[in-house]
């Protein structure tokens, strides 16, 4: 699954406009509903990389947010959202934050 939802880098997520960009936590779990239904599984990587744009232009607020957007994504990933299977595993890493 790959969408493009702006020229360049999308907008923090303080700073997103609904209707033009959709949420960390939208996409991931758009990106679920699309991937489950492949019976022999599936790999999927959400990377939040704003916050590490936010933190080279030292910006505490925007790493604050995006942390918290990446946070939301990651809490969409549940039983529910993988057709009730469980999940083989969940790494997450930040690269600032």
């Amino acid at each position: 699954v790959w969408s493009l939802f702006a020229q360049g880098n999308m907008s923090y997520d303080l700073d997103r406009n609904d209707a033009e960009q959709p949420s960390l936590a939208e996409m991931t779990a758009k990106a679920l509903e699309v991937l489950d239904r492949h019976e022999n599984g599936f790999f999927l990587m959400v990377e939040g990389s704003r916050v590490d744009m936010a933190a080279h232009a030292k910006d505490p607020v925007g790493v604050i947010t995006e942390m918290l957007a990446f946070d939301k994504a990651v809490g969409s990933i549940s039983p529910a959202a993988t057709g009730g299977r469980p999940l083989s595993s969940c790494p997450t890493t930040a690269l600032r934050g």
